[in-house]
Order: structure tokens, then C-alpha cells, then sequence
């Protein structure tokens, strides 16, 4: 399902610039997790320590979602001992810059 939403936004993005982050790939189950005591899932826990990490990281003050993706995609294969892998896609994929 995650590969068909992928596409249906792909097809509807002429004007403008989608990009669809998936918990998980066909076939694969979304795993909840409550390691942080706040009740995640750990793709949604992934997320937010990737956004915070890459925001203070190397990097500046820019926080680029390329370096959010590839924190999200190794942190949840790791946390799940690679029973879920996250689903990125953008049809036209530059390394946007989220935040200056």
C-alpha cells in the first residue's frame, strides 16, 4: 500500500514537489514501541530523533531531509532487527534543504 500511495501522490505532483515517507514496505508490519516512554512507533520515534540530530549535526543550521532519511531508514531497520523498513520516495529527489 505504501508503494501505491507513493505513486498516486507522484502522479498528482506536476506543479509541486511530494515526497511520501512510509512506516514500512509491503509486507511488513509497523512495529509500536514504547522504549521512550511516550508511546511511539519506532518509525514515528525515528523521525523526531532524526529531525533533532540532524538539526544540531555537522551540518549548520541547515537540516536536509536526505540526511533525515537516511537516519530514519538505518535507525528503524535497526530497532526492528530489520523486520521493517522504511519507504522513501520522491519522483524528482533532491536533497531539500527542511530548515535553515
Amino acid at each position: 500500500r505504501c508503494a501505491q500511495a507513493a505513486g498516486a501522490l507522484q502522479r498528482g505532483s506536476e506543479d509541486w514537489h511530494v515526497v511520501f515517507f512510509g512506516a514500512a514496505q509491503t509486507g511488513e508490519l509497523a512495529e509500536e514501541g514504547v522504549r521512550d516512554g511516550r508511546g511511539h512507533g519506532t518509525f514515528t520515534r525515528a523521525v523526531a530523533e532524526g529531525l533533532v540530530k540532524e538539526m544540531h549535526g555537522p551540518n549548520g543550521s541547515n537540516l536536509y531531509l536526505a540526511k533525515v532519511a537516511d537516519y530514519v531508514r538505518t535507525a528503524v531497520a535497526r530497532d526492528t532487527d530489520g523486520r521493517q523498513n522504511p519507504v522513501f520516495s520522491s519522483e524528482t529527489f533532491r536533497d531539500y534543504v527542511l530548515s535553515k
